[in-house]
């Protein structure tokens, strides 16, 4: 499965929802929690993108092929109705692809909820250390060298930095919601993200997975989408 939506999205659909959960995301089953508690309030189509290799969408893992996969969504949802608007919802890995979609769909972006987004380029050695418990954790995925994660890494970042993408938020409505004592997007690095934007900026004493009150995420994404 590589897409789920709640509602239809047709010709007359003006505004579609967008979840991308983060990298691997299955903590949290990629936001399927949320997604029919917004279709439910609000009424406005809710979509889950699911990467491929990450348990619901078969196959290998790659930056690059993931990225693909929402951008072909959106550009589908867009041959129905070429002015339908898009508001995002982005955890992790999936707040970084975000602020990419902010670059490539600019004009067709109107919010963007980030949830202690990626805000930095990953190190070698620290996409070894994800590639690793990734495996260790989820013996079920399909694997590939960390050779090959190096690669695909490599050929996704360049002309995306993240200090780069947010010139094009000037005209989109973003909150960014953080954890306080975030491990693995530094809360520090969120702090400096924001400073000379009109991005609306919180904290919260979730850990990063921000799976310990979902109320709370639920309550602050349909508030902000609504």
């Amino acid at each position: 499965m590589e897409f789920l939506v709640h509602g239809e999205i047709t010709a007359d659909t003006k505004r579609v929802i967008i979840l991308l959960h983060g990298f691997p995301g299955i903590s949290t089953k990629q936001n399927r929690d949320l997604a029919p508690i917004l279709f439910e309030k609000l009424g406005i189509p809710t979509a889950i993108v699911f990467y491929p290799g990450l348990s619901v969408n078969p196959g290998k893992f790659k930056y690059t092929t993931a990225y693909k996969l929402v951008c072909d969504f959106l550009n589908q949802c867009l041959a129905k109705n070429k002015n339908i608007k898009f508001e995002i919802f982005g955890h992790s890995f999936g707040g970084y692809i975000s602020l990419r979609l902010a670059k490539d769909f600019n004009s067709h972006i109107e919010k963007i909820f980030l949830l202690s987004p990626l805000l930095h380029v990953i190190s070698d050695q620290l996409l070894e250390e994800l590639v690793t418990k990734l495996y260790r954790e989820n013996s079920q995925l399909e694997r590939h060298s960390l050779e090959e994660f190096y690669e695909d890494h490599n050929l996704f970042v360049p002309g995306y930095h993240p200090d780069e993408l947010k010139k094009y938020l000037a005209n989109i409505k973003v909150k960014l919601l953080q954890s306080k004592d975030d491990t693995i997007t530094p809360t520090a690095v969120a702090k400096e993200f924001v400073k000379d934007t009109t991005i609306k900026y919180e904290e919260s004493w979730q850990e990063h997975a921000f799976t310990s009150d979902r109320q709370e995420v639920f309550d602050k994404v349909v508030e902000f989408f609504a």
